[in-house]
């Protein structure tokens, strides 16, 4: 049985999690509150759409649905954080 441990150390050895993290936060530079909750939308968004994406093109039935119906509730949830961290943040 493969534990969890073990399946994320394939993974990092498959893709470089947190050489692309790194990347990603230098890539950020300097920038406000307000331009990392949009970033934060933006990624949401991006992320969704991939796995929408995806779903169609498996062309497994009925995959393409629950995909969709998980990318909506996740914008959602995304939304409603970045509602929240405005109001926190003020911005």
């Amino acid at each position: 049985m493969l534990s969890s441990t073990m399946l994320l150390e394939e993974f990092d050895d498959f893709v470089d999690v947190r050489g692309r993290v790194d990347q990603w936060i230098a890539s950020l530079g300097p920038c406000s509150a307000a331009d990392l909750v949009d970033r934060y939308e933006r990624a949401v968004d991006q992320i969704t759409v991939l796995e929408v994406e995806a779903a169609y093109a498996l062309k497994v039935p009925g995959l393409a649905a629950v995909a969709q119906a998980h990318a909506d509730a996740t914008r959602r949830l995304a939304d409603a954080q970045a509602s929240v961290a405005r109001t926190v943040l003020k911005c």
